[in-house]
């Protein structure tokens, strides 16, 4: 389909998504587009809803030959339909939101984090994995133009270089200015 309205540009026609919950397809193939440009070991998606973006992020993970991704999605159906979309892939999905989990399970710290999911919720996700980011890290946050409390979330964020890429949504491209070590 088509990306449906948009304050953020006035070409949101030339954008397309899956259904209207989905993040943009080209937004979609730039995750992945960073993945294997990156190479990153450990990867951490908040959000998952139907997995379109995990898959995109495992098929990248699996032509690097390395790196896993750890999915988060708190509806029981959209995380079987992720675990179904991304079988075969290095892709864990764990259904439960991301705040539940304790990073201490992941085997190092995370390289590329992609936020998305509970618009109300971005600035926890952001808080819980900022300890856990790697010094070379890329955060995106998806939902960063369109969206008062993921703008709201993103300015209560201190100490990053940011870059805005303008689609109908908006993605943000993330690092901390200096990355503290990942405790433990």
């Amino acid at each position: 389909m088509r990306e449906p309205y948009s304050a953020v540009t006035d070409e949101y026609s030339l954008w397309s998504c899956h259904d209207i919950d989905s993040t943009e397809t080209e937004v979609i193939e730039l995750l992945g587009a960073l993945v294997r440009a990156t190479k990153p070991k450990i990867c951490v998606e908040v959000g998952a809803h139907i997995g379109l973006s995990s898959f995109e992020i495992g098929t990248a993970l699996a032509r690097n030959g390395r790196g896993h991704l750890h999915c988060f999605e708190v509806l029981p159906e959209r995380a079987r339909a992720t675990s179904e979309r991304t079988a075969g892939l290095p892709v864990t999905v764990h259904s439960m939101a991301d705040v539940e989990y304790d990073p201490t399970n992941l085997p190092g710290p995370v390289d590329f984090l992609f936020v998305d999911g509970d618009l109300d919720n971005r600035d926890a996700s952001l808080r819980l994995w900022r300890p856990w980011l790697s010094a070379n890290h890329i955060v995106a946050v998806h939902d960063s133009l369109k969206r008062e409390q993921v703008r709201e979330a993103l300015g209560a964020v201190s100490q990053y270089e940011r870059i805005d890429i303008f689609t109908p949504r908006g993605l943000t491209l993330m690092k901390l200015v200096s990355s503290p070590p990942a405790p433990g």
